[in-house]
């Protein structure tokens, strides 16, 4: 990866549900060493209220901050983030149209528009417990479902930094602005999250180009360096 003109651009990335700004480290610090700026942000984990908008409010603030410092933005959304991530992007353009000049590039990871978070626990087959009472849900086995393209011995630290979900308010995409941005799908192959089959539904509402990775559903944590080169890959493509 050259380093070459990157200093312009904002690679913010957004973690998922259950994860955290220590899950985001590895490749924030790629990342870095590429050359670019980056933000992260894990929504899910970070704010006390829970609401998808909430989480949206963090990720346009986020945005917002770097356009104002002139830099040209890479958004990364992993998993549960990307539907108020598009939501962000979807304020922003609609606020300001010249703000999608700015933004470069959208990339989605293992990533869902569609489906309903709420509906998470019973697509997985028991992974996912949930407590109502308690109006959160954990993970069974957090290394076989996020980390098992990593050997075993190398997943324990971010099994512990694991939190668990607290349920979130719905939020609907209010237009469909999102998909003036180009980008990619990173459809992860080993994914035991996300299926494959859920993943292909998801890919084709993005509206993105899919670009195929041989891991599991966080490839951010288990192989930074190829996620990274990727991301790069984008970024590149969106400069023409």
């Amino acid at each position: 990866m050259s380093k070459a003109d990157n200093s312009g651009t904002t690679v913010i990335l957004v973690a998922g549900a259950f994860h955290t700004g220590f899950h985001t480290a590895p490749a924030a610090r790629s990342i870095e060493q590429a050359g670019y700026n980056v933000v992260s942000c894990a929504p899910f984990t970070e704010l006390t209220i829970a609401s998808m908008a909430n989480a949206a409010d963090m990720i346009e603030s986020a945005i917002n901050d770097e356009l104002q410092k002139g830099q040209q933005i890479c958004l990364v959304l992993h998993s549960m983030a990307a539907r108020p991530g598009c939501e962000a992007l979807i304020r922003i353009i609609s606020k300001n149209g010249t703000a999608r000049e700015s933004i470069k590039s959208l990339v989605m990871v293992a990533a869902f528009l569609t489906t309903n978070p709420a509906d998470l626990p019973s697509l997985m087959n028991g992974d996912i417990e949930t407590d109502p009472a308690k109006g959160v849900s954990t993970v069974k086995d957090p290394a076989y479902l996020f980390y098992n393209d990593m050997e075993p011995a190398a997943t324990q630290p971010f099994v512990d930094a694991i939190q668990p979900l607290v349920h979130y308010a719905p939020l609907e995409l209010s237009s469909e602005l999102y998909k003036t941005i180009p980008g990619a799908y990173l459809f992860c192959e080993k994914d035991n999250i996300v299926p494959p089959s859920l993943q292909t539904i998801e890919a084709d509402a993005s509206g993105l180009s899919v670009v195929r990775l041989d891991t599991g559903h966080c490839p951010f944590v288990s192989q930074p360096e190829l996620f990274v080169q990727t991301i790069d890959n984008v970024i590149a493509g969106s400069r023409g």
